[in-house]
C-alpha cells in the first residue's frame, strides 16, 4: 500500500492517476507488457509472437521507468522484437514493464485526465521546506489559487483516521504558494493536502483523485471517443459512433448515481484561511470505486 493509500486510514479513497490512465488505456486495446532484454531502440519481449509481423507498427511506447514516448517503427513477431523511434531513455531490462498505445496515446489520454478531473478533489502527500518545519511548498503541485485548497490532513499510520488539521493558513509570495502551519506535527505524521484540481490538471502520476473511478474512466473515454470522430471515414464514424453511445449512457448512469450531498465543498474563505468544509468525506467511502 502506498503512502496516499493510507490518507484515509482504511479502504484507500479515489484512485491515482497512473491506475485512472491504465483503465482508459485498457479500454481502447492498449497492451502492458514486460521486456526480457532490449536497447536503447529495441524492446524484446516473447509473448509478442502471438501477433502478426508489422502489427504494432506506429503504436506509441512507453517504458515505465522512463520518460518520454517513442514510436513502433518495425515488429519482427518471431522474435518479439519492437524497433522504436527516437531512442529510449533508458535500455530495458529484463522484468521492465512497457505500454504498447494504439488507438490512443498516452498523451491523449493523460490530457483527458486533465479535462474531467477538472474541478474535481485530488490529494497529495507534502515535503516540508528544508529551512522552515512548518512550511510546505505548493506551487510546483499546480495549485494556481489559495482558494484551491480545502482541507489538510494528518496521517499517523495505516490504522489510525485521519486527524484534520484546522490552525494553518495560505501564504502568496510572488506567485509562491506555501501552506504554513501554527504549531508542528509529530514526527511520525505525514501531511497531506485536499486541493480542488484546477484548469492546468493534474500534478503527477501520483495524485489521488477522490471522484468514483468509474465515472473518471466513463467521462474520459467519452472525451476521447468525440475527439476521434472528427478524422474517421464512414466506416470508423460507424464504430465510433456506436461505442460513443454506448458510454454516453455509461457515463449519465454513473453520473446520476453518484449524487454526493454536494458537488462543492461549502467552505467560508476568509482572508487567507479556509474554514472546515461542513461535509465530511468520513462514511462516504462506500460511493468511491
Amino acid at each position: 500500500m502506498s503512502d496516499a493509500e493510507r490518507v484515509y486510514g482504511f479502504p484507500p479513497v479515489g484512485r491515482t492517476r497512473r491506475e485512472l490512465r491504465e483503465m482508459i488505456a485498457r479500454a481502447f486495446g492498449a497492451w502492458r507488457g514486460t521486456a526480457q532484454s532490449g536497447t536503447t531502440t529495441t524492446i524484446v519481449d516473447s509473448r509478442l509472437a502471438k501477433f502478426a509481423d508489422d502489427t504494432w507498427i506506429g503504436a506509441q511506447a512507453w517504458l515505465e521507468k522512463s520518460k518520454g514516448a517513442s514510436w513502433v517503427t518495425d515488429f519482427v513477431s518471431s522474435t518479439g522484437t519492437l524497433t522504436v523511434a527516437p531512442n529510449l531513455e533508458e535500455t530495458p531490462n529484463d522484468g521492465d514493464v512497457y505500454w504498447l498505445y494504439t488507438t490512443v496515446s498516452r498523451d491523449d489520454i493523460d490530457s483527458a485526465l486533465n479535462e474531467v478531473c477538472y474541478g474535481e478533489q485530488a490529494i497529495l502527500e507534502l515535503t516540508a521546506d528544508t529551512n522552515r518545519a512548518l512550511t510546505y511548498g505548493l506551487t510546483n503541485w499546480r495549485l494556481l489559487r489559495p482558494e484551491q485548497v480545502l482541507r489538510v490532513l494528518a496521517v499517523y499510520d495505516d490504522y489510525t483516521p485521519p486527524r484534520t488539521l484546522h490552525n494553518w493558513s495560505i501564504e502568496a509570495d510572488a506567485g509562491v504558494l506555501r501552506l504554513r502551519l501554527e504549531r508542528p506535527v509529530s514526527a511520525q505524521e505525514k501531511i497531506y493536502v485536499v486541493y480542488r484540481v484546477a484548469e492546468n490538471g493534474l500534478e503527477s502520476d501520483d495524485t489521488r483523485v477522490q471522484s468514483p473511478a468509474l465515472l473518471i474512466r466513463a467521462r474520459a473515454i467519452v472525451y476521447l471517443l468525440e475527439n476521434l470522430l472528427a478524422n474517421q471515414d464512414q466506416p470508423g464514424l460507424d464504430k465510433i459512433g456506436t461505442l460513443l453511445r454506448y458510454w454516453v449512457e455509461q457515463r449519465d448512469k454513473l453520473e446520476k448515481d453518484w449524487q454526493p450531498p454536494s458537488r462543492e465543498a461549502q467552505t467560508t474563505w476568509v482572508g487567507q484561511r479556509m474554514s472546515e468544509p461542513l461535509w465530511s468525506y468520513y462514511g462516504l467511502e462506500d460511493k468511491f470505486a
